[in-house]
């Protein structure tokens, strides 16, 4: 199981770095400054083409609420994250480490319910 695991985390890596050209730049330790209570981000790779990370929730932590692009998402631990809507409408996903899923656009902020920290690596196309 867990060769797929990084066999899944390689497909979206390599989908990253298709999408980015030849010429891409990788941020190396490019974090981005998280205050306390946030998730931490560490950018990957930044170019033209799209934005990859790495994020981080500890249990409590809570992003803040802004417009998300579309972007991919692959779970590396499994956790409980919610979601939490303008308009005060919440929302609770239970994730898997593996899981890779689609997400559209829309605004919220997400926080770790759960007891757990929650890993996960996503990829933007810009």
């Amino acid at each position: 199981m867990k060769s797929l695991h990084h066999l899944a985390l390689a497909s979206v890596l390599g989908i990253a770095l298709a999408l980015g050209g030849a010429s891409t730049s990788i941020a190396q330790d490019k974090a981005a400054m998280t205050k306390k209570g946030e998730p931490a981000t560490k950018v990957v790779l930044d170019n033209d083409k799209v934005r990859a990370y790495e994020t981080t929730f500890m249990p409590g932590d809570v992003s803040p609420n802004r417009p998300r692009v579309a972007r991919v998402i692959h779970y590396l631990s499994a956790g409980t994250l919610q979601r939490i809507y303008p308009d005060g409408k919440t929302q609770d996903r239970k994730v898997k480490a593996g899981d890779t899923v689609w997400l559209t656009p829309d605004t919220y902020a997400v926080k770790n319910t759960g007891k757990t920290k929650v890993m996960l690596y996503g990829v933007e196309v810009k």
